[in-house]
């Protein structure tokens, strides 16, 4: 394993360990939109203007992940493939405002969020 691939695994894992848990939240909730700009932000060094254009993609990517979870009727099967649909959509338009060097290491960060999910 590369040392920046090695790097940002134990960068996303203390990330996740230092995020507040809200009163009785369950483990498995989705990080707020707020939260995930200050990671990608620090994990990226995004620019103010990435930020700005980062914020309502986040935001509703993120509302749309919370509707999810909040469906009692959806199995949890149908939950996951819902929540990869709706990453399929957003994706794209993350994607766009990274620079060549940002897009690859959102790649590495994503890979290494979804081994951890993929591992529950």
């Amino acid at each position: 394993m590369s040392s920046e691939k090695t790097l940002v695994s134990g960068a996303v894992s203390d990330a996740r360990r230092r995020m507040p848990r809200r009163p009785g939240a369950r483990k498995k909730s989705v990080a707020d939109s707020e939260t995930r700009l200050q990671r990608l932000s620090t994990e990226l060094d995004l620019t103010a203007e990435q930020k700005e254009k980062l914020k309502p993609i986040l935001q509703n990517q993120s509302d749309a992940w919370k509707a999810v979870i909040e469906d009692k009727s959806l199995s949890k099967e149908q939950k996951h493939e819902k929540m990869k649909d709706i990453h399929a959509k957003y994706a794209p338009q993350i994607r766009a405002v990274l620079t060549p060097e940002q897009q690859e290491k959102w790649r590495t960060m994503r890979e290494e969020v979804w081994e951890v999910i993929k591992n529950r």
